[in-house]
């Protein structure tokens, strides 16, 4: 602004140079130099010369040192700028590689935990398979079990009515036989009655008593020869029963050995079913366990890398803000230097004017000459300035392209 203000007061002054040479009286043209004054003039002008090459030099010296403080200032607050964002950008990308890495370790832990499912599912359907194999061999066993002991209680009552058959056939032999005897004794003690009425013949009573004994020993012969097949046949009943009873023994033996080992079998069973739901409710307890870790973690990566993002998002707005004020900047310095250059242009003109009347002393031309060495230096330094901007402002685009550039990135 201070640059801006010199330059519209020297505008000012000359435009007011200028209307005050109008209103002046014009002098008659200055009579023409001798050879000498035109020597004089000559050096007076070399001087001239060199004190305004000296002055441009210092004017010079001063607006390069102006600039290159006002390039280092640009410079130091662009490098402020870089410094904060290039390390938020470096946060970012460090939380963003954490981030991956615990989406890599949940992966992996739930193809882990998918692993221990499918192998808890093979084991559970093994040992579903020995059950179902122990069940159906304990079903086939009963069943033959139960087939022993329907043939062994056929066998039981086939040999029972056997027993009976024999048993009824027996006794009405026997009762035929004795009912035989008993007529046959009747008979013959009816005869001897008979005889003994009839005839007192003492031969004839004793052949009448010796058929009595005869038929009598029959009788005995004959109930004798049924006790001994009863007793024969109760023998062959009695052995048939104990080794029927025998038999008995020994499929309930069996029976119970093949309970015991069934039960044997069932206790295994679910001494490896609980072995198993225990391996699972410890598998499934890890598993929720390394669940809620990496839940907690991906939480606080998520959280860390919102606050970097968050961080960087105001930096890129400071810097973009920082950018737009350069922006503006540039166009005022741009829309001051074209100021200037139309100012000086007219100034020129006018210069050029003043400079072709032949009325202006020596010191106004001297000041006049002064004034425009100052615009031409007030000029180039807005030019430097121009410059300067314009690189800190293609410095500062290249930044917010590199910013946005790691911001879609990451």
């Amino acid at each position: 602004m201070s640059c801006q203000m010199q330059v519209a007061k020297i505008a000012l002054s000359v435009c007011i140079s200028h209307e005050l040479s109008k209103n002046r009286v014009i002098a008659a043209p200055p009579k023409p130099r001798t050879p000498k004054q035109q020597i004089k003039d000559g050096h007076q002008s070399e001087k001239h010369r060199q004190r305004e090459a000296s002055t441009k030099a210092a004017a010079e010296a001063s607006i390069v040192e102006a600039s290159s403080a006002k390039a280092q200032e640009k410079a130091l607050t662009m490098q402020e700028v870089i410094e904060k964002t290039v390390p938020k950008n470096t946060q970012s990308v460090k939380a963003h590689t954490q981030l991956v890495e615990a989406c890599t370790q949940l992966t992996e832990t739930h193809t882990q935990l998918a692993e221990a499912r499918g192998q808890l599912a093979k084991a559970m359907n093994d040992q579903n398979c020995i059950v179902m194999e122990a069940e159906a061999v304990i079903q086939a066993w009963d069943a033959e079990l139960v087939k022993a002991m329907n043939d062994q209680n056929h066998i039981v009552m086939e040999a029972k009515a056997v027993i009976q058959a024999q048993d009824a056939e027996l006794f009405v032999k026997m009762e035929a036989a004795i009912q035989v005897q008993d007529a046959q004794l009747t008979e013959a003690h009816t005869r001897l009655v008979n005889t003994k009425e009839d005839d007192d013949d003492a031969c004839t009573v004793a052949e009448a008593h010796g058929q009595l004994a005869k038929v009598t020993d029959e009788r005995n012969r004959v109930v004798t020869d049924a006790h001994v097949q009863l007793a024969k046949v109760t023998d062959e009943r009695n052995r048939i029963v104990v080794e029927v009873h025998g038999q008995f023994a020994e499929v309930h033996g069996q029976l119970a050995k093949v309970i015991d080992e069934r039960n044997c079998i069932v206790a295994e069973v679910h001494g490896q079913l609980a072995e198993a739901h225990g391996q699972l409710t410890k598998v499934t307890d890890e598993r929720n366990r390394v669940v809620a870790d990496a839940h907690v973690q991906l939480t606080e990566v998520c959280t860390q890398l919102m606050k970097v993002t968050n961080e960087r998002n105001h930096i890129v707005a400071d810097a973009h803000s920082q950018l737009v004020e350069a922006h503006g900047q540039l166009a005022k310095v741009q829309q001051d230097k074209d100021d200037a250059t139309e100012q000086l242009q007219k100034n020129n003109i006018k210069v050029q004017f003043i400079m072709q009347d032949q009325i202006i002393t020596q010191n106004e031309s001297h000041q006049k000459d002064a004034m425009i060495r100052t615009l031409r230096n007030q000029y180039q330094a807005k030019s430097a300035s121009y410059n300067e901007l314009k690189s800190v402002a293609n410095r500062a685009i290249k930044i917010k392209q590199e910013t946005s550039r790691m911001g879609v990135t990451n």
